[in-house]
């Protein structure tokens, strides 16, 4: 399974316009496509006023096949075009392949915290199974479900930790427990064998509805 995301940063006092016409896109893709498609708000990490849009895809052939329907979609097009002029800079795309789950899945949760990063080439191997250890003690620490991926299409050698809250109250329960826990800490601490210094950053995402 793969995750498509689009991000959308609006210019400068024109988040609000941008955050209005979020939800209109994200119907409109998935009408026509006829796969559901998730619209995002960013609470903190991405410059203010980004946005962004995602759905599912069982592959690159899904997802070209999902891109032909919205190419023959008018709706599509007619709310595509409204964002050009509160759009910063083309939006970028990513495809993200799952490579790990821990907790229950199902629809994308109201609250998720992303933390992307870099690893570093010749220790490919063992940053990918120190994710997915990373993946399962914060699942085990918190609670919270989470997905480890890496990326197919977008930066090289970066990966991303998705966690799902259902609230910001939840999302900081989550944080306080991994805080007092020695080992995340640890674990945080082995990062340095396996990530690009100064490639991490993080997210947190609001569904919009």
């Amino acid at each position: 399974m793969y995750i498509f995301s689009a991000s959308l940063q609006a210019k400068p006092g024109r988040g609000g316009e941008l955050g209005a016409r979020m939800i209109p896109l994200r119907d409109a893709i998935t009408e026509a496509t006829g796969n559901q498609a998730y619209a995002w708000a960013a609470s903190s990490g991405p410059p203010i006023g980004a946005f962004g849009i995602s759905t599912r895809a069982t592959g690159h052939e899904h997802l070209i096949e999902l891109q032909q329907k919205m190419g023959a979609s008018e709706s599509y097009h007619a709310e595509a075009a409204k964002l050009a002029d509160v759009l910063a800079m083309p939006s970028t795309t990513s495809l993200s392949q799952i490579v790990a789950m821990a907790g229950e899945q199902g629809e994308p949760a109201p609250v998720v915290r992303l933390t992307q990063a870099t690893v570093q080439i010749g220790h490919v191997g063992d940053a990918m199974n120190w994710g997915q250890e990373m993946l399962q003690h914060v699942h085990n620490t918190t609670g919270l479900s989470g997905l480890f991926t890496n990326l197919a299409s977008g930066s090289p050698f970066d990966v991303m930790w998705i966690f799902s809250a259902n609230t910001g109250a939840e999302l900081d329960a989550a944080n306080a427990a991994l805080q007092a826990d020695t080992g995340y800490i640890g674990l945080i601490d082995k990062a340095a064998s396996f990530i690009v210094p100064g490639s991490a950053a993080r997210a947190t995402l609001v569904q919009m509805t």
